[in-house]
Formats: C-alpha cells, structure tokens, sequence
C-alpha cells in the first residue's frame, strides 16, 4: 500500500508541477524533452497545418506559414509510456504519426531534443538542428477527402 501512495504521489506532483509550453519545465523524477515543428515549405506555399495531442493534452490547431515553428517542452510519464501525436497538413497532403513515444525518445539524443521539419516531399527529423543533417523520415500522403 506504502508503493501505491507513494507512486500516486511522484505522479501528481509530475503532473502538476510540468507545464506544457512556455518556460521548459523542471522535472521532478523523469526526464524533459523538447519537441518542435518548423514549416520547411517553398516560399509561395500555403501554410501547414498542425494538430498535436497525447492522451492527456490537447495543444490544438496551429498553421505556421513557412519558416514558422511550434514547440512545446514535456516531462515525461513516470511510466515512461508518454506519446504525442500530430497530424500535419499542407495542400491536398497530410500526415498523422508520433513525433514523440517512448521508441523515439532514444533519437531525441542526448540534449532530449526532437525536431520535426515539413518540407514539399516529406516531413524530415533531427535531434540537433543546428549541426545534424535533416533525415526524410515520412512521406506525405494524400488526403482523399480532399479531392
């Protein structure tokens, strides 16, 4: 019973001391991570669309017109099990998958950094924006309710 109290409390205090933007949060117990998601598109491009979630926040729509960005800063489930789903849309293109989950959070690096890049032919990745080469790690798909 003592291990049940005790986990209820690490997790309460997790949840409410971890904001989930603004100031990067201190994280009491697991680890912060930081995720952002920059439009790459060509110049004259419509803007992308962002929906981003996990099972407990909503961070709700965002369109970024090119070279925008979004970002968010998270301290992670003391279950290691947190996930945060985005769905980006540009044109008649879309794509919907996790751009953090508890397989990715070993390619977020050292620094806990994961960075998403929208370009015209796919959605890229990095853990290091500054110094590493953007990897194609999606391509788009069409949106068939579009046509």
């Amino acid at each position: 019973m003592k291990i049940l109290v005790t986990v209820f409390l690490i997790v309460t205090l997790n949840i409410l001391l971890t904001p989930i933007w603004g100031k990067k949060p201190k994280c009491f117990f697991t680890t912060g991570y930081e995720v952002y998601v920059v439009n790459n598109l060509p110049a004259s491009s419509p803007p992308l669309l962002l929906n981003c979630a996990s099972k407990d926040d909503k961070l709700g729509n965002h369109t970024l017109h090119v070279n925008q960005d979004f970002h968010f800063h998270f301290c992670e489930s003391v279950f290691a099990d947190t996930t945060f789903s985005c769905e980006f849309r540009w044109e008649s293109k879309e794509k919907l998958f996790d751009v953090f989950n508890a397989a990715r959070r070993k390619l977020c690096g050292k620094d806990n950094f994961c960075y998403w890049a929208a370009k015209s032919d796919g959605i890229y990745f990095s853990n290091d924006c500054k110094t590493k080469a953007l990897e194609l790690t999606y391509k788009w798909e069409i949106n068939q309710a579009f046509f």
